[in-house]
């Protein structure tokens, strides 16, 4: 009976002991976020936003602020993260021209950082090596049946001594990701994921 007491004390002492080292308040043991409820942290609406909700009014607030409607994407990602306790989703928008980066508060829609850039393509590489950019992209494109160039980012790196394309297609909300040999026309990596994870 005594180790069995003896157990459950040290037990609950670690316990207490990993709360508290993780910054949690040990008498509060209801949420992460300092005791306030998914309610609360809505903007104090009363009303609780499910991960789905959050991810619609995230997507709808970043293409608002881009000033973009879904049809002239070319396709658009949208996945929760975690930073720092707080339920962040992280909406990448792609159109043929620009590209853009949006974290938003999944609990009241605030956008807290945004980015754009210009995607590469396959126009911007000049190199001498014998599998030229437009010879890697008809590879590329080949790849990804109904894709053309509008989906496609390129860039030309050298490592590990080999002279690579580094190719990415975001085709019908997949983003497919190669590596082709610009000395001989080999694809060398090939991977695809989703763009969203719900």
């Amino acid at each position: 009976m005594r180790k069995k007491l003896l157990a459950a004390l040290l037990v609950s002492a670690m316990a207490l002991a990993g709360l508290t080292a993780c910054g949690a308040d040990p008498g509060d043991l209801t949420s992460g976020d300092g005791g306030q409820t998914e309610a609360e942290n809505n903007g104090g609406t009363g009303e609780s936003i499910d991960g789905e909700t959050a991810m619609a009014n995230a997507k709808s607030a970043a293409l608002a602020d881009a000033g973009l409607t879904e049809d002239q994407t070319i396709g658009i990602g949208v996945k929760q993260e975690f930073d720092d306790g707080v339920s962040l989703i992280e909406v990448d928008i792609y159109t043929p021209d620009m590209d853009y980066s949006y974290s938003v508060r999944a609990d009241n829609g605030t956008i807290v950082e945004k980015e754009s850039s210009v995607p590469p393509k396959a126009g911007d590489i000049n190199t001498s090596t014998p599998v030229t950019p437009a010879e890697a992209v008809e590879k590329a494109l080949a790849q990804v049946s109904g894709a053309t160039q509008d989906n496609l980012r390129m860039k030309y790196d050298f490592d590990d001594g080999m002279s690579l394309y580094e190719i990415e297609i975001i085709y019908n909300g997949v983003e497919y990701d190669m590596e082709i040999n610009a000395d001989t026309g080999d694809i060398i990596q090939s991977s695809q994921e989703p763009l969203s994870m719900n």
